[in-house]
Parts: C-alpha cells; structure tokens; sequence
C-alpha cells in the first residue's frame, strides 16, 4: 500500500509544523535545561484547536482520522518532543474517555480537558509494575457512593501540573485481575503527589510519584469498568503516534545537520560537499522515509477499523531505535560543536533517547513480535490435535 498525502493531509502537516516553530520551538531549550511546563503554552494549544485532535465534535474536539493526527504529531514534534508528548498523553486520555463507556460526570469535564482548562495525568505504572501490569497492586475497593483507592503510581505523565489524574487499579484486592480506571480530582483526601523525576532530557514533561491511601473516588468518576483491556488500548494509540512524533525529531536532526554542513567550511570547501558526508545523510534520510510510511501505514490501518497491534509494534520499535541512531550521528557529524551543551543535536539526542523506553521499551516490543511468530509458526498442538479430531467427526 502506498500513500500520496491529500492537499489537506500536507496542509495538516505544514500548519502543525509552522505552528511548532513560532510557539514551541523559540522556548524548548529553556523548557528543557530548567524542568518548566508552560502551561500558558498549553492552554494556547487548546484555544488553537491542539487538543482533543481525533475526539469526536460532540465533544469538542475536532475528529481527525488517526493518520491525520499522526500527521500534526510529525509536525508539531520536529520543535519540541517532550511538550508535544505531554499532549498526545493528555490527548489520547480525552479521545478514550469520548468511546469508553465513561461516566456522564466525566463525559461532562470533555471541554474542558480539551481546552486545556483540566489537565491530565495518566497513572498506570507502578515501581514495580511496568511491562507486567499483572503485578500492579494498587487497587479500589468499592464502599458506599463510590471506591477507596490505595497504592502507589509512578512515571505518572503530567503528574505535577494535572488537575485530575485517569488512573487503572486492580477492583477490590492487590492480587485481582479485574481491573478500573478512575478520574480522580486534585486536590482530593488521600491523595499525595511525591517528587517528579529529573531524567537526563525531556524535563519539560513530568514524571510523578503519587501515593494513593484510602483516596475516596466518587462512583460518578468512573472512566472504564475494563480497565486493563482498555489501559492497554490506550498504549496502542500511543505506539501509532509516539513513532510519527520520532519521524518529526529526526526529520529537523537531519535538517539542522544539512545546514551546519552547508555553512561549515573545511579544507576550502563546504563539508556537505564531502561524499562520506553526503552518503551517510542520504543513508538516513533512506532510512526515515521508510519510518515515516510504516507510522502512515499503522494509522491508515487504524483508520480501517483493523486493531494494527503488529504494525503498530514494529512502528515503535523501528522509529525508537532510529530516532537514536539518527540524532547519534548527527551529532557526530557536528564534531565537538554537537556535543556542547545547548547544541540543538546535544538537546534532540537526549529527547530521542526516550522514545525507546517510554509506551513499552524495543525489547518489549520484540517480545510482542516475538509472539506472533510464535503464534504464526508454532501453533499449539493440542490446538491441531483438536481440529484434527473435530474435522474427523
């Protein structure tokens, strides 16, 4: 399948980018080297129709297909990864809350979470339940008029600045399987928000710890009754746009390296003129074009109404590692220029570094892949010796 962008396709891509340039781009050193979120800058990204992307107009929102929103993550991301994961986190929470079965209470809160007036944090990780979330162990016991909640949750995405948090639980005891997610309110009696983790780039998007005794969640602030199938969806939704957001990060390392390049003079001659150079930028440009037309493929598949769990697998894994390997060598070919602190290419290696850890590390989506083989080419031979038997019926 291959893709020719409609007018309004590139016309999306182009304003998103253009849009990333004057608003995010001037401040995302400043962001980065002192841990701000700006959240007037957010607000502003609502106002101007940033959030809510693909949630339905009822709600507010603008109802984009996926690949559409893919495209405005591609452009948006080229001026500042970090910032624009914390949209796509908060985005993607409103879009599920717009199809779950949520409550009217928080189907009600919709417009205001997609102007930017209610900001989300998203809590599902735990310290020691991360690519298992079988051993989560907080958990919400169902009282009178609503649910106590206990337990801790970490690497909470925007968890210092949300003013609610989507949070998944375990109904009832730490070893259940039946899971919950809640909207919980900030403040609420119970409810502690701990230290917000410094990591080595992308500071301008927090990490919290908060820990969770006894917090009373009304009944009216329920977000999904299936909570684990539906936290899991909402990791797929972000292995189809983190990777357009990586596409966006190595397509502006490769735009900054080319003009270094080009305006750098050595041995009497610009240094893009130089065929070693020449080769190995054109290698990469190879190598993300094809990255940008899986991550088009895996939303056009989910704009099909197919769930593109093995396509939406390799999109991350593959964008994850070349967002890497891109900013790496652009900053080699930068020289010691590249790795002087606040150098752009010091400041998009650091972000790109994410990406490979955060929705489910490459290992974990190799295991992923891993598995279908397996499924694929190892079916299970009580599962053969089965329809052997019914088909000798």
């Amino acid at each position: 399948m291959t893709y020719q962008l409609t007018e309004r396709e590139q016309r999306l891509l182009q304003d998103a980018q253009q849009y990333g340039s004057e608003h995010f781009l001037p401040h995302a050193a400043t962001w980065d080297r002192e841990g701000i979120f700006p959240t007037e800058t957010f607000l502003q990204a609502g106002r101007d129709g940033y959030l809510g992307l693909n949630t339905a107009r009822e709600f507010g929102g603008r109802g984009l297909s996926f690949l559409e929103t893919a495209l405005i993550y591609q452009g948006l991301a080229r001026s500042s990864f970090p910032f624009v994961l914390a949209m796509e986190c908060h985005n993607n929470m409103t879009y599920e809350m717009s199809v779950f079965k949520s409550s009217a209470a928080v189907r009600g809160m919709l417009a205001q979470m997609i102007s930017g007036e209610k900001i989300l944090g998203f809590g599902f990780t735990e310290p020691q339940a991360g690519s298992d979330p079988s051993a989560m162990t907080s958990y919400a016991k169902k009282v009178p008029g609503g649910y106590l909640v206990n337990g801790c949750k970490t690497w909470v995405t925007n968890g210092s600045q949300a003013s609610l948090f989507d949070v998944t639980v375990k109904l009832e005891e730490p070893e259940a399987r039946e899971m919950i997610t809640l909207l919980i309110d900030i403040p609420s009696e119970g409810l502690r928000i701990t230290h917000d983790m410094k990591t080595m780039g992308g500071n301008v998007l927090s990490k919290a710890t908060i820990v969770l005794t006894d917090c009373f969640v009304p009944e009216d602030r329920v977000v999904s009754t299936h909570g684990y199938r539906d936290a899991l969806w909402s990791v797929l939704l972000a292995r189809i746009f983190t990777p357009a957001m990586a596409i966006g990060l190595c397509e502006e390392a490769l735009e900054q390296t080319a003009a270094y390049l080009a305006r750098r003079s050595q041995f009497g001659q610009p240094l893009l003129k130089q065929r070693p150079l020449q080769w190995k930028l054109v290698e990469l440009q190879t190598k993300v074009a094809a990255g940008r037309h899986l991550v088009y493929h895996t939303a056009a598949c989910m704009d099909s109404g197919r769930n593109p769990d093995q396509e939406a697998a390799m999109s991350k894994l593959y964008c994850g590692d070349l967002a890497m390997e891109v900013t790496t060598a652009c900053c080699q070919l930068f020289g010691a220029e590249g790795y002087r602190t606040g150098n752009v290419l010091e400041r998009l290696m650091r972000e790109a570094k994410m990406i490979s850890v955060i929705d489910g590390t490459s290992e974990i989506q190799k295991l992923i892949l891993g598995n279908m083989l397996e499924r694929a080419y190892l079916p299970d031979k009580r599962y053969q010796l089965s329809k052997k038997m019914e088909e000798s019926l």
